[in-house]
């Protein structure tokens, strides 16, 4: 009550800075003639929000951005083909007479290698070199030299089978993964707003209506009171009276125009809607039929499975486990197994050459191992420490996760049944406050009472009236809360559509 008496002395101090009531709102400027309110419906709202919303759309675009990194990160596997072609002149004057004077050399050759996802890094060479001198030592001249060449690499404790590789992909996944994941909660969240703008804006439309039927009760008050005035039956300052409450009124609903059009344009850059009409509700305010809500218990599983916040946390937790199991492999020994085959070919002529490689029996073998080991390792036990940490800190993230989950589920079933409750209850004080005031005005009417005590009563009435009203916002938009916080609006919507 003493809000809304706050609420009216505002109100008239603007109507009286402004007498001309620049608060209309129902046309632009007056530049064009008033454009005609437009319905508007709770499923068209979340529909187009899912489609045209700013955010919506600018998070799709980053998930389509985010799929790219598991093919980045696969480029590791990727096939290189190198090439390679030179040629020398060597005209210089040499110290030794075995140098020849002249030498020509040219290569040319074509290299294919891979890294395989076991960790076998595989390569395969061909070349061929042309070589001229004019040494009387040289003894095929010119010659021409064609290998082949195989060589493979594959390590054996530290990255073994591939493990760092494959795990830094994996890590990319589960990231690309949570960044989805992200989007979809930014996503669920635009739609959120959308739909408690759409019960604002029904919050709002009722007022307006309510506001709208207070005036004529205000109207009809100061007629009859001027007619009562001049039959004797009133005094004049129950005419005065009759008459600020009006002028009050008119005011209110004023006020309460220009915020329905103030909530329409919001709503109209949540769903990008660009048409000059005023968006009006299609839904009406009332009790729901059916009111009955899920179990806490029922809420806590659902929210479990589907909040995206709950989701990216263990997947995070996952990532942890196996970047500490790839950090835990770089504190062993690098032993790496090298080995390679080759042929070649000797002849005059390239093509000679090149049979030859097949031809003749000229292989050369090579095999090894190769070890390498940081005798302090500070860097790997370092990094085996972080990772452990960084683990642990993602098991208390997820048991946050699951204590917000369970404060929030609750608060929102208790809002949801509290504000349902309580507009069960103004639904019935809304009743007895009409029949309270139709009673007073009919003993106004006869003279039996006074402008005050109508006006009072009006005022009561309009009070149960709107707490109704926002009781019923409360409840429906918390419904909304409530999804959110189960992380199940958006998968409705999508299912929906």
């Amino acid at each position: 009550m003493k809000k809304i008496a706050i609420r009216i002395v505002a109100v008239s101090i603007i109507c009286l800075i402004y007498p001309g009531g620049v608060l209309t709102g129902f046309a632009d400027e007056g530049e064009s003639p008033p454009v005609p309110p437009r319905r508007i419906s709770l499923e068209e709202v979340l529909h187009r929000a899912l489609e045209k919303n700013f955010d919506i759309r600018l998070a799709r675009i980053e998930q389509r951005i985010n799929l790219l990194n598991i093919p980045a990160s696969r480029s590791v596997y990727d096939t290189l083909l190198s090439a390679d072609v030179n040629y020398g002149y060597d005209n210089f004057k040499k110290s030794s007479q075995y140098s020849g004077d002249l030498n020509k050399i040219g290569n040319y050759g074509l290299g294919v290698s891979k890294l395989l996802p076991w960790g076998t890094s595989l390569s395969l060479e061909f070349g061929n070199q042309y070589s001229f001198s004019d040494s009387p030592f040289t003894t095929i001249n010119p010659s021409s030299e064609s290998y082949l060449k195989a060589t493979l690499s594959q390590p054996l404790l530290k990255n073994w089978g591939g493990m760092q590789t494959r795990g830094e992909i994996e890590l990319v996944g589960i990231e690309m993964d949570n960044l989805n994941l992200a989007a979809w909660q930014l996503m669920e969240t635009s739609l959120a707003d959308a739909g408690r703008t759409y019960w604002d804006l029904i919050e709002i439309n009722s007022e307006v209506r309510l506001e709208e039927e207070m005036e004529e009760r205000a109207r009809y008050l100061f007629e009859l009171t001027e007619r009562q005035l001049k039959m004797g039956m009133v005094e004049k300052v129950d005419l005065l009276a009759a008459s600020a409450n009006l002028k009050i009124r008119e005011s209110q609903v004023i006020y309460d125009r220009e915020r329905l059009v103030t909530v329409s344009r919001k709503l109209k850059l949540l769903i990008d809607d660009r048409s000059p009409d005023l968006l009006l509700p299609e839904n009406n305010l009332g009790l729901p039929g059916d009111a009955e809500l899920e179990t806490f218990p029922d809420c806590m599983t659902v929210a479990l499975e589907n909040r995206w916040d709950y989701l990216r946390a263990r997947q995070e937790l996952e990532a942890g486990k196996i970047n500490l199991d790839l950090k835990e492999n770089t504190r062993w020994p690098e032993i790496d197994l090298v080995a390679s085959y080759g042929r070649n070919g000797l002849s005059d002529e390239w093509n000679s050459a090149a049979d030859e490689i097949f031809s003749e029996e000229n292989p050369q073998y090579y095999a090894g191992l190769q070890f390498s080991y940081f005798l302090e390792n500070n860097l790997a036990g370092s990094e085996t420490i972080q990772a452990e940490l960084k683990e642990a800190g993602a098991i208390i993230r997820v048991k946050k996760i699951e204590r917000e989950i369970y404060t929030q589920v609750d608060h929102q079933l208790r809002t949801s049944r509290v504000s349902l409750e309580l507009a069960l209850r103004e639904d019935e004080i809304k009743e007895l406050q009409q029949a309270k005031l139709t009673e007073e005005e009919k003993r106004f009417k006869y003279g039996r009472s006074n402008s005050k005590t109508v006006i009072d009563y009006q005022n009561d009435l309009l009070v149960s009236q709107l707490t109704a009203i926002r009781a019923l916002t409360v409840y429906y938009k918390s419904l909304i809360d409530l999804q959110v916080a189960q992380g199940i609006l958006l998968r409705r919507q999508l299912g929906a559509d």
